[in-house]
């Protein structure tokens, strides 16, 4: 899939952009970036408490938003069909900061 090649072009350019910014934090990002992915999958299974599971079913590809533990917003793709009762929700994300050195225009 060409997509996926994009996704690891994206991923190089934003690690190189964070060793070319230098310091310790941007260091601590590139390293982070590499281990984690930034546009390359990278997801998150959600475990929903104190609830019984799903009360719908939810279709693969569904946009959804969160908020990480820092407070920024993350937006997410599930990325398989799930069915009523399910407690365990994959989630597709980008690694944030890493948009801000994307440039998406040919």
């Amino acid at each position: 899939d060409v997509n996926d090649y994009l996704e690891l072009d994206l991923d190089k350019a934003s690690l190189e952009a964070e060793l070319r910014i230098g310091g310790e934090s941007n260091f601590h990002s590139a390293e982070e970036l590499y281990k984690r992915g930034g546009f390359s999958s990278t997801y998150a299974l959600l475990e929903l408490v104190d609830v019984s599971g799903l009360a719908s079913p939810i279709k693969k590809g569904t946009l959804v938003l969160g908020e990480s533990e820092q407070g920024r917003e993350i937006e997410g793709e599930i990325i398989q069909n799930l069915d009523i009762g399910e407690k365990f929700i994959p989630v597709l994300y980008r690694y944030p900061p890493y948009h801000r050195y994307t440039n998406y225009t040919c």
